[in-house]
């Protein structure tokens, strides 16, 4: 069910500062072709967006445009936000939310009339996002319809999304309509590839290229472990399944390049 129409804004209005690391981020909701207008997120609708980070993040946040059906402030407009993972049995478009939950939040939303506002859902347990992993942001809520909260659209732009009539119907998903939607990450920097040994010897990463990474090198080497394939012909790297010269090679050449 898609909401009432509004009349065309004259002004765009300006969204918040944009974070440090954004994992992905549409448009806001103001200036676009049809005004303002999105989903309606209620009894007999979930609502679905979905984002494929470029990187390994770990979360911070995902903030949503929301506004809201009730002209009054009358009635709480109280949500249920989930990231999950995605599921896609057929390919591309059949790419739907599973029911695998990474983190979730229930909240009143301080949304009345159609006025929206950006509302940020912080994490709590810095979900790791995977670089090129699908991911599903699901709203749900039991407000009745036409005083219901409405995810914004995008002003601009089309991304996959979904939505389904309640608890136990099928999602129905493709590309449409983006829902305006901020995902705010901390980029995860990989670990410097010598640094393979920590304190004592023992494999770890400890941030320091010492005596330890060649113990734990040595180590790998000797007993074949797949850690210390890391040469192939001519002492360049990458994995051969041989553990020979070109291993040695290409370790201490990046020991000393370091990171």
């Amino acid at each position: 069910m898609f909401s009432r129409t509004a009349a065309l804004i004259a002004l765009a209005a300006l969204a918040p500062a944009a974070v440090a690391d954004p994992v992905f981020e549409t448009n806001n909701p103001f200036g676009g072709f049809l005004g303002i207008n999105g989903f309606d997120v209620f009894q007999h609708q979930s609502v679905a967006a979905r984002f494929i980070p470029n990187g390994s993040y770990t979360l911070d946040s995902i903030s949503i445009w929301f506004m809201s059906n009730d002209d009054q402030g009358t009635t709480p407009q109280t949500v249920t936000i989930t990231l999950r993972t995605d599921v896609n049995p057929g390919g591309e478009f059949t790419s739907i939310p599973s029911e695998t939950i990474l983190e979730s939040w229930t909240t009143d939303l301080p949304v009345v009339g159609w006025d929206p506002q950006l509302i940020a859902f912080d994490s709590n347990t810095h979900v790791a996002l995977t670089s090129g992993q699908k991911y599903w942001v699901v709203a749900e809520s039991d407000v009745a319809p036409m005083v219901d909260p409405v995810w914004c659209w995008s002003s601009s732009g089309n991304e996959f999304t979904a939505t389904t009539d309640g608890a136990g119907t099928p999602w129905e998903s493709g590309s449409g309509a983006a829902l305006a939607l901020v995902v705010s990450g901390t980029v995860v920097t990989p670990p410097c590839a010598p640094d393979i040994g920590a304190q004592g010897g023992v494999a770890g990463h400890d941030g320091a290229l010492d005596n330890n990474d060649f113990v734990v090198f040595i180590d790998y080497f000797f007993n074949q472990h797949d850690n210390a394939d890391v040469g192939s012909t001519g002492g360049i790297p990458g994995a051969d399944d041989a553990w020979d010269n070109n291993d040695f090679v290409v370790f201490i050449d990046m020991f000393f390049a370091g990171c």
